[in-house]
């Protein structure tokens, strides 16, 4: 059985280990897997996955499959998921079954009972639902030591239907199938196999949420138009921190597994170059596993297959098994990465600011955060001041802040009156403060004694120039759309914009200090130009300076 570290690593039987594999669909029938069931192809490949150096498998039970009609289970297909267990036992692989599959490589599959209806919010389907995951829990109970945690779904976040849930229900459901493994596979670890879309929307998969989960999930690509960050190929800097930086801020709310993987472009060295980063950098920011997908190109010529040619492309070898160009980069990775020591995620003394309420569905106390401008701008922040020579965490408002943290940023956030305290106290103890953005809104009595200056004005955005750190900055973007002039009372002025109004101030409080940009600097970076967001990178280097 399978256990998490405090660190938020898997152990087994006391010893650490951090799982590295794939994500499988046989080549030859892709997600038909369960209909046609090619058992010689399938042990094969388990026998190619060893072969690669790789040791964990996670793999995917379409419900139809299992379930064709309301109540009536495949024996069948529950008999040939006893064979991959006992073949993968056989060879000493890991196995993470994904439970509902709803949504995968972009077709939607469900049984006909299911079709026109909202697995998180109908009972009925509750039950049903509830149902499978017992008789399939049943089944793995008898393969403790290699059942690495269970997977509620793929991409379960990405459904039309989980969006129309609201974050209670999704919590409810999460929480029902999570206990029914739990309760007929004693100790396994449950997880959800989510993906980016809980950082940077609003998405009811909350990270914050009450799921009931053991670990988190990261999935994520380098596709632009999948982001909402902009960026200029796999050699771009921010393409390749894009998952290191997902990942660091999902690792706030508990342990997180890089489950979901790839480069899409499996060759020449551009493939190369954007793994080797990606993946140390994911390393660094506490993944606990690294899946790719998926194990084989597909020939299957079915649904999606035949819709998204390009989903038949992925694999981290050929159809044949031939090895790939790209890849390589993961497989050295692979074979490195359980001798190297685990990175102490608590060393950073530099941190980027999660707010309270940093989810906004159907929580009135959120005093304005939106995961979609927030979540991007601390990306962002994280980004740059790692390129400027930081070590970097990212740290939670709902939480004490930690105790050797040194400089904290807040990159256009909204805060409650209790964060603002809270802030104040940190400052007072001797901690150093900045903020991108002036939060009209939050500009409570207190936040105007922490920052050291009064708003005296409510001025129409526009492009500004400011000269500061020797340097001159362009600025074109402010919380709420509004120029707010501020006025010092305690604080100092420490640059002004080409007509004089107060464009970054300084304020000492107690035993620290507070630096405040009117402008929101990060949305600055919101760019595929790479020079353009450089040209920023002097700002990161001395906002912290004294």
């Amino acid at each position: 059985m399978f256990t998490l570290s405090p660190q938020g690593y898997f152990t087994q039987d006391g010893q650490t280990l951090l799982p590295v594999g794939v994500n499988y669909w046989p080549a030859s029938v892709g997600v038909e897997m369960w209909p046609a069931f090619p058992e010689e192809e399938i042990q094969q490949d388990l026998d190619l996955v060893k072969r690669l150096g790789l040791d964990t498998i996670r793999f995917f039970l379409r419900w139809q499959d299992f379930e064709p009609q309301a109540g009536v289970y495949n024996p069948k297909a529950f008999a040939d998921l006893r064979r991959l267990l006992t073949w993968s036992q056989d060879r000493h692989l890991l196995l993470m079954p994904t439970l509902f599959v709803g949504y995968m490589s972009g077709g939607t599959f469900w049984p006909q009972f299911v079709k026109g209806k909202n697995l998180f919010t109908d009972p009925a389907l509750l039950q049903r639902a509830t149902a499978l995951a017992a008789e399939v829990a049943k089944v793995l109970q008898g393969f403790p030591d290699i059942i690495l945690a269970v997977d509620q779904g793929n991409e379960l976040d990405c459904l039309p239907e989980s969006w129309a849930a609201s974050p209670a229900q999704i919590a409810h459901w999460s929480r029902t199938i999570a206990d029914t493994v739990r309760r007929h596979c004693p100790g396994c670890l449950v997880m959800s196999g989510t993906d980016h879309n809980t950082v940077i929307n609003d998405c009811p998969w909350q990270l914050s949420g009450n799921l009931g989960l053991d670990l988190l999930s990261m999935h994520g690509y380098p596709v632009p138009a999948w982001h909402p960050l902009a960026f200029d190929g796999l050699d771009d800097p921010l393409c390749q921190d894009l998952l290191p930086q997902y990942t660091r801020f999902a690792r706030t709310f508990g342990p997180v597994m890089l489950q979901e993987f790839g480069s899409i472009l499996t060759t020449g060295p551009y493939a190369q170059r954007y793994l080797e980063t990606m993946l140390e950098g994911c390393f660094q920011a506490g993944a606990n596993g690294f899946l790719w997908w998926c194990l084989h190109d597909v020939r299957a010529h079915v649904h999606p297959y035949i819709k998204n040619g390009f989903e038949a492309t992925l694999g981290l070898v050929h159809a044949d098994g031939t090895p790939k160009s790209g890849p390589d980069a993961f497989l050295r990775f692979a074979r490195d990465i359980a001798a190297r020591p685990r990175p102490n995620l608590q060393a950073p003394t530099t941190a980027v600011y999660i707010p309270a309420h940093y989810y906004r569905r159907d929580n009135p106390l959120n005093p304005g955060n939106q995961p979609n401008q927030v979540g991007p701008r601390a990306i962002l922040a994280a980004h740059m001041l790692q390129r400027a020579g930081h070590d970097v965490r990212m740290v939670r408002g709902d939480l004490p802040l930690p105790d050797n943290l040194r400089h904290l940023l807040l990159p256009g956030v909204f805060l409650t009156e209790t964060e603002t305290m809270a802030l104040t106290r940190y400052v007072q103890g001797g901690g150093n403060l900045y903020l991108h953005g002036i939060p009209a809104h939050s500009l409570s009595p207190a936040l105007i004694r922490l920052l050291g200056a009064a708003p005296v004005n409510y001025r129409a955005p526009r492009a500004v120039t400011v000269q500061a750190f020797g340097q001159k900055f362009a600025l074109h973007a402010y919380l709420e759309n509004t120029l707010i002039e501020m006025q010092p009372t305690t604080g100092v002025v420490l640059a002004r914009t080409e007509t004089q109004l107060p464009a970054l101030l300084e304020n000492r409080l107690g035993a620290g200090r507070v630096r405040t940009a009117i402008g929101m600097v990060e949305q600055n970076l919101f760019t595929h130009d790479v020079a353009a967001r450089d040209r920023f990178l002097p700002w990161y280097q001395h906002l912290l300076g004294e």
